[in-house]
C-alpha cells in the first residue's frame, strides 16, 4: 500500500516524539507511512488511524523504498538515537533528492552545525524547542506557544485578559509592536477576528508578540 501512496509523509520513529507528529499530521488530514522497529501502544495506535506501519530498522534501503520515499513530499526522522536519524536523513535525501528532512537531535547545537553542514530542509532539537515554553508557562500564565525566528528573536503566543477600559486594538498593537490574533471564547475552543476600535473589558484576546514585551503587555491589559 505504502508503495502506491505519493506526496506523502514518511515518519521515522514512533516514540513519544514520532507519535506526537503523527497524531498531529493526522489531525491535518496529511497522509502518511511510519516506520518504527518494533511493536508497541503507539503502532498499534496507527495502524488503528489506517495508518501503514512498517516494523523495522529505518536505515535499511529496502525499508524506506516500502515507505515510498521516491514518492514522499516528506520524511520526519524522530528516533531516540540521533545517529540513527542522521544516517536515515542522508540515505532518504541520497534516494529521493527532491524530499523536504526533517530530523531531530537532542542537541541543538549540534543540530544547528549538521543543518549547516548537510542538505537537510530543518534540523531541530526536542529539548530545545520544549524549553523555552516550559519556562514560559512556570512565570506567565496562558502561554499557548513559542517560535523563533531568524533574527533570534523569540515569539510567544499568549492569552491574556483585557481589564483595561478604552483600550483599542490598535493603540495595542502599535504601542508593543504585537498583534491581536483575535479573542478566545469562555472554552477556549474558538477565535474570533476583532475589527479595530475599543476592545471589550473582560475580553480574552490571544496575541503574538516578541517575548521581551510580554511583562509590558500584561502591564498594559491591566488597566
Amino acid at each position: 500500500m505504502s508503495e502506491r501512496m505519493i506526496g506523502h509523509t514518511i515518519v521515522c520513529g514512533l516514540g513519544h516524539v514520532g507519535f506526537r507528529v503523527a497524531e498531529f499530521l493526522r489531525k491535518l488530514g496529511v497522509p502518511m507511512v511510519a516506520i518504527e522497529r518494533q511493536e508497541s501502544l503507539f503502532t498499534e495506535t496507527a495502524q488503528s488511524w489506517q495508518v501503514p506501519v512498517i516494523l523495522g530498522d529505518a536505515r535499511r534501503d529496502e525499508l524506506l523504498v516500502a515507505a515510498g520515499v521516491e514518492q514522499a513530499q516528506a520524511i520526519v526522522c524522530c528516533t531516540n538515537d540521533d545517529l540513527v536519524n542522521l544516517e536515515v536523513a542522508l540515505d532518504a535525501k541520497r534516494m529521493n533528492p527532491n524530499l523536504r528532512v526533517i530530523m531531530a537531535m537532542f542537541d541543538q547545537p549540534t543540530a544547528s552545525k549538521v543543518m549547516g553542514a548537510l542538505d537537510l530542509d530543518e534540523v531541530f532539537s526536542t529539548c530545545s524547542v520544549a524549553a523555552p515554553l516550559i519556562a514560559l508557562q512556570a512565570t506567565h500564565p496562558g502561554v499557548r506557544g513559542t517560535y523563533s525566528l531568524p533574527d533570534g528573536t523569540t515569539h510567544v503566543t499568549v492569552e491574556v485578559e483585557n481589564r483595561r477600559a478604552g483600550l483599542s486594538l490598535a493603540a495595542l498593537e502599535a504601542e508593543l509592536g504585537a498583534r491581536v490574533l483575535g479573542s478566545v471564547d469562555g472554552g477556549g475552543g474558538n477565535l474570533t477576528r476583532l475589527a479595530d476600535g475599543p476592545l471589550e473589558q473582560g475580553a480574552r484576546l490571544l496575541v503574538d508578540i516578541d517575548v521581551d514585551r510580554l511583562s509590558a503587555l500584561e502591564d498594559l491589559v491591566r488597566g
